[in-house]
């Protein structure tokens, strides 16, 4: 697979920052999905060749679906506005100019030095195709999904802007739905890899989504969560979410799944909190004696400690499973090694999870002060 600076090295300079645009825009749509750009012929190309690298056809994520947008520059003036191939014969099959100078005055207004103009145009586009799919919903044909849109919209303030729909080609029903997570009370996190192959992994901030699907009598439901939350929200096991019933609807069903993912943000900021409280009850008892600490997600400590001229360095370290999972104490020798390799000991104490932090901080370092000379003398033998 391609990274993005090399899609890029296919295209003119002119085009080259349209594109970096789409890939970096995280509202084109409500899926924390990436925007991509097919450019070879390995590719779901349509329409006009790509070799020259004027045409290309850009994949937009809608209602757990994807769009292939065909996007078609004049190779002989890249100054003139795009033309488009929707990939679909209903849609705007034949449109009045009215409509595109009303309804996409990005397009009618070209401005050729504007990077976000292709973005903007999209967009656009994108509110004349959810009036499209919306007018398509209501036909006779989808009245029990019509009616759960509609129930969303008034007894839940569900907006048109925060709900995709499809209907495709086999006549199944999509839906996506934004769930409005708050995520102020999230901890600290920075994400192991935020760009991979020149792509951003994370390009509309946190988000979640419900992907709803109605296929004949069959309704199945996903949640998508953006790439940062999941990793901060699955990091000890996967979200489980109640099962759909059908017999009551979406209407009852979103607050359920809204309410799973606001508590495991709750789950995430305790246990961060009681981290913090634990590490800073070390930092509090025995601060001149600390060598370095985990200061994000305060999930490790190490200490240099001294009891009657014994000398040892302690770690201690955090799960994800802390305070039901009991904190790792290490002594680890400064001055003794076999075969180069220094003495680790595990402490062995009492523990309870109901413990305050203070108190367990209190705990370990008194069993500390009776074990560090201990552990010198096993040093020796060793």
């Amino acid at each position: 697979m391609e990274s993005n600076k090399e899609t890029l090295q296919k295209f003119p300079k002119t085009i080259r920052k349209y594109i970096q645009e789409l890939w970096l825009d995280g509202t084109i749509v409500l899926s924390c999905g990436n925007v991509n750009i097919y450019t070879d012929d390995k590719k779901p190309i349509y329409g006009n060749d790509l070799s020259q690298g004027t045409n290309f056809v850009v994949c937009i994520p809608f209602a757990g679906k994807i769009l292939n947008w065909e996007i078609i520059f004049n190779d002989e003036d890249l100054s003139l506005a795009p033309d488009f191939d929707f990939i679909d014969d209903e849609f705007l099959l034949d449109p009045d100019i009215d409509v595109i100078e009303t309804d996409v005055p990005s397009l009618a207004k070209w401005d050729i030095e504007d990077s976000k103009g292709l973005v903007a145009v999209i967009k656009e586009f994108l509110v004349l195709y959810k009036k499209y799919q919306f007018l398509k919903l209501q036909d006779n044909r989808y009245t029990r999904q019509y009616m759960e849109y509609s129930l969303l919209n008034e007894e839940l303030g569900i907006t048109q802007d925060e709900i995709e729909v499809l209907i495709d080609q086999k006549e199944s029903v999509h839906f996506l739905i934004a769930l409005k997570i708050d995520c102020s009370n999230l901890p600290p996190h920075a994400q192991r890899e935020f760009f991979a192959g020149g792509k951003c992994l994370n390009p509309g901030g946190d988000s979640a989504t419900l992907k709803v699907t109605y296929v004949g009598n069959k309704v199945t439901t996903t949640v998508v969560l953006s790439p940062r939350l999941e990793e901060i929200l699955c990091k000890t096991n996967q979200l489980n979410f109640p099962p759909f019933n059908k017999d009551s609807g979406l209407v009852e069903y979103v607050p359920l799944v809204h309410q799973a993912v606001q508590n495991r943000i709750q789950q995430i900021r305790n246990h961060y909190n009681l981290c913090n409280n634990f590490i800073s009850a070390f930092l509090a008892y025995q601060g001149h004696s600390v060598l370095e600490y985990d200061s994000i997600n305060f999930m490790k400590i190490s200490l240099m400690l001294e009891v009657e001229n014994a000398y040892s360095v302690v770690t201690i370290t955090l799960d994800n499973k802390f305070p039901q999972s009991k904190p790792k104490v290490q002594l680890l020798s400064i001055s003794h090694k076999k075969n180069d390799i220094p003495h680790v000991e595990n402490l062995a104490y009492p523990y309870s999870p109901k413990w305050t932090m203070e108190f367990l901080a209190n705990k370990i370092l008194t069993q500390l002060a009776e074990a560090v000379p201990m552990f010198k003398e096993d040093c020796i033998k060793f």
